[in-house]
């Protein structure tokens, strides 16, 4: 048994972060589903939307179904998620006491989809003409508010969820700290050129590539006890070979 700091190198005798999944080589995968639902429900609970009709405000997310995971396969994250958000929303106009109420479905987050191509769904409990003018509000201004705030969350989960996800290699192998994120999703370090190789800038100017082989020349001939005519016969007939 070798002593720790001794032996072959290619032996792994030697503390590292990484030591249960080498190079972060197999796939790992780590749970986002509640941590998620929290940061929806903070980021779309209590919205505003303002507009000349009226005021609008997210009250309640009742329903918040589906998962996310942060997966790891060679040292590269792969974001998985798909949730189907409903939430509730109350407005007024100003000049009406009245408040209407409806409610917001949003049915295809994923990662099938861009955080623009989500649909915003607005819809009123009642129908009457309150309801329609700040249902034309909420249809013009809460899209873009809530895909926005959509596009926070995917960016809290790709960059402080996943904290962890990856582990550090050995130290003389560490990238600086400014090109860990990079890291991430692309390797981003560049390969030493082949020893083997050399560019033609390096190449002293005239100089041949290569080198010369040794070699020998050597020449057979051949007799034969006939005419010409017989032997281009004999080589080349089919039947005479048969």
């Amino acid at each position: 048994m070798a002593k720790w700091g001794e032996g072959d190198p290619r032996w792994i005798v030697e503390e590292r972060p990484d030591a249960t999944n080498v190079n972060n080589w197999h796939w790992t995968e780590k749970d986002a589903s509640v941590w998620s639902q929290d940061k929806l429900n903070t980021l779309l609970v209590g919205l505003t939307f303002d507009g000349p009709e009226g005021t609008c405000q997210t009250t309640e997310a009742p329903n918040l179904q589906g998962e996310a995971t942060v997966n790891n396969r060679k040292g590269k994250l792969i974001f998985i998620y798909d949730w189907e958000v409903k939430l509730q929303w109350t407005g007024t106009l100003l000049d009406v006491e009245k408040k209407v109420s409806g409610e917001i479905e949003i049915p295809n987050l994923s990662d099938e989809h861009e955080v623009e191509d989500v649909d915003v769904i607005v819809t009123t409990k009642k129908s009457s003409p309150e309801a329609q003018k700040l249902k034309e509000l909420m249809h013009r201004v809460a899209p873009a508010v809530i895909r926005g705030k959509l596009d926070q969350y995917l960016r809290c989960l790709k960059e402080e969820y996943s904290q962890g996800v990856i582990l550090p290699r050995r130290v003389s192998e560490q990238l600086p700290t400014s090109q860990q994120n990079s890291s991430l999703t692309t390797d981003t370090r560049k390969r030493s050129p082949s020893p083997r190789s050399s560019s033609p800038a390096s190449r002293p100017s005239g100089s041949k590539i290569g080198y010369r082989l040794p070699t020998t020349k050597i020449t057979l001939t051949e007799s034969f006890k006939t005419s010409v005519d017989d032997l281009f016969t004999a080589l080349t007939s089919q039947e005479v070979n048969d």
